[in-house]
């Protein structure tokens, strides 16, 4: 259920096939290791196959948002 909510969420922040499928890819990611501990932006990046400020950048332009890693 949270993740059917979560991916109906996607849709409606991406614009493009692309971006909805680098938010799915993200939120798998994201979904599939929060129960490791060791889970920071440096590992997410290295697992979406890109620099930690591309994927700043590219989150910020899909969702008009910025995270922060704390």
């Amino acid at each position: 259920m949270w993740l059917r909510i979560r991916l109906t969420r996607i849709h409606c922040v991406a614009y493009s096939k692309t971006g909805v499928s680098f938010l799915e890819q993200l939120t798998n990611v994201i979904s599939g290791r929060l129960s490791d501990f060791t889970l920071d932006v440096e590992m997410l990046s290295n697992r979406m196959n890109m620099s930690r400020p591309t994927l700043y950048r590219k989150i910020k332009a899909l969702t008009n948002r910025l995270f922060w890693n704390t």
